[in-house]
């Protein structure tokens, strides 16, 4: 049937070109049968800076008796995504048959517009720290911000700025038009604590059955101002029993913000302590002719040149049972400086220590030649780790405390325990506790001449309360000496 039509419509054609022949017409133009369709828009408007795809378009001819065919479109013109503006773009289709004496031409064409625009938002960027705030009663700082657009770059100079009194509003247009508004809420806080300060003395030695007068405080906040009068104390002092009170002090601001101190009484049945001074001591009161002999076991350590410092400061002497660790230029300094540098151990390890009478010799002469070393001065003073009462010794070795006793006063040696223990390596928490208990013991002893303590410079604890007893034995009218060959025995009853 298609071959059959196909064979009439050669036969019509055939004959029309003839006649066409004949009468002198050689080429016809056709419009009607070419359709050119646009896909898309005919008006787009594209962003600026983006990739451009161009939508496209498509033609068909449709003839008459014919089927329909596609044909090709071209396309003039092109877009520049990069630069503002209205861009042209025209398609063309053209369809053509030539059978020799006879040309057929159909033509269409479309025209597509694109404006290129700035469609999209600038950007604000504002600096935040999470950190920070505006103290109440203050006016926020501004912390910072930049403006940038996709075509104008930075517009940081165009923002406009609003601000209240809780909120900053930021807003920038470009010059397409588009407009950003931001808003930054402002955020008021007040971490800074009150400041409490306490009158007086923080440590307050007082007679037993002696009335205690409190020395007063006071407090001030950066946003409140004088807090005195919301100051809260709690704890109270027994003057009617010997013992340690710890006074607490509170105060809080409008923000919650809390400031804490405390001062420490001293309840003793030992007369009161006249004015204690804090720096630069230098000509203590006259003495009472008692001695007191510091002296501190196992460093040195990370706190002992401080304790050094204190020292200095106070013109005081000391004894050092060291268990060498190295810290040569410390030994040195004590030993310059007028204190005793003497033997405690090389590595305060009992198991080893005490396992046999030679591995005890081994130990202390390995600390003596350390010393040696470090100060130039070959040291015959001891001090037993555990002390010469020790009895854990017995669990390693029967009867080697009543050996090495006889043997180091055999051997020219000087060993020394002690007479009061500060207790800061055996329950002793606070600065507090080891001052109390240094001070009541040498208190208790009102009719010995001399007395030996015993510290640790190893805590920060006990070098802070070095400190306050010093002054607490200055004021007392206590002299300090350091041990030596010569110096009065004191010494523990063997246990082992």
């Amino acid at each position: 049937m298609k071959k059959g039509l196909r064979i009439v419509l050669a036969i019509i054609i055939t004959v029309c070109l003839a006649a066409c022949a004949v009468a002198g017409m050689v080429c016809y133009t056709y419009h009607n049968g070419l359709q050119l369709q646009l896909h898309g828009e005919v008006e787009m408007t594209h962003a600026f800076s983006q990739p451009f795809a161009d939508p496209g378009a498509t033609s068909v001819f449709r003839g008459i008796l014919l089927q329909p065919e596609t044909v090709d479109v071209t396309v003039t013109g092109s877009v520049d995504v990069n630069k503002l503006g209205t861009y042209r773009l025209t398609y063309t289709a053209q369809y053509e048959l030539n059978l020799g004496f006879f040309s057929l031409t159909c033509c269409e064409e479309r025209v597509r517009t694109v404006v290129v625009a700035d469609t999209k938002a600038p950007e604000i960027l504002l600096t935040t720290d999470p950190n920070y705030y505006t103290l109440p009663g203050n006016t926020y700082q501004e912390e910072g911000f930049s403006a940038a657009d996709n075509h104008d770059g930075d517009i940081t100079d165009l923002v406009q700025r609003t601000q209240t009194d809780t909120q900053v509003t930021y807003r920038v247009t470009d010059t397409s038009g588009n407009t950003t508004q931001v808003v930054r809420d402002i955020v008021y806080s007040d971490p800074i604590p009150p400041e409490l300060t306490l009158l007086g003395e923080t440590h307050i030695m007082l007679q037993l059955k002696t009335a205690y007068e409190e020395p007063g405080f006071a407090a001030a906040d950066n946003c409140d101002g004088d807090l005195t009068q919301r100051v809260t104390v709690s704890g109270a002092v027994d003057t009617g029993k010997e013992g340690t009170y710890v006074l607490t002090y509170c105060v809080e601001d409008s923000y919650g913000n809390t400031a804490t101190a405390q001062r420490t009484v001293f309840v003793s049945a030992q007369p009161p302590v006249p004015g204690i001074p804090h720096t630069g001591y230098q000509n203590p009161l006259p003495d009472n002719g008692k001695v007191v002999y510091l002296t501190f076991d196992d460093g040195p350590s990370e706190h002992t040149t401080k304790l050094l410092d204190t020292l200095d400061k106070y013109g005081v002497k000391a004894t050092f049972f060291v268990v060498y660790a190295g810290n040569t230029p410390v030994l040195k300094r004590m030993a310059e400086t007028g204190h005793t540098v003497a033997i405690h151990s090389a590595t305060h390890n009992y198991a080893q220590i005490y396992s046999s009478k030679d591995a005890y010799w081994k130990d202390l002469e390995i600390t003596q030649q350390k010393i040696q070393a470090a100060t130039g001065i070959k040291s015959m003073i001891v001090r037993f780790p555990g002390g010469s009462s020790n009895t854990i010794s017995a669990q390693y070795t029967k009867g080697i405390m009543t050996e090495l006793t006889r043997e180091l006063n055999q051997k020219g040696y000087r060993y020394f325990d002690w007479h009061v223990d500060s207790r800061d390596a055996a329950g002793a928490k606070t600065r507090d506790e080891i001052y109390y208990n240094v001070v009541s013991g040498i208190a208790k002893r009102k009719n010995a001449q001399h007395t030996v303590v015993l510290q640790h410079d190893t805590t920060a604890r006990s070098v802070e309360a070095a400190e306050m007893i010093i002054q607490w034995c200055i004021a007392n009218g206590y002299s300090f000496q350091v041990l030596t060959m010569d110096s009065p025995a004191c010494q523990h009853g063997v246990q082992n």
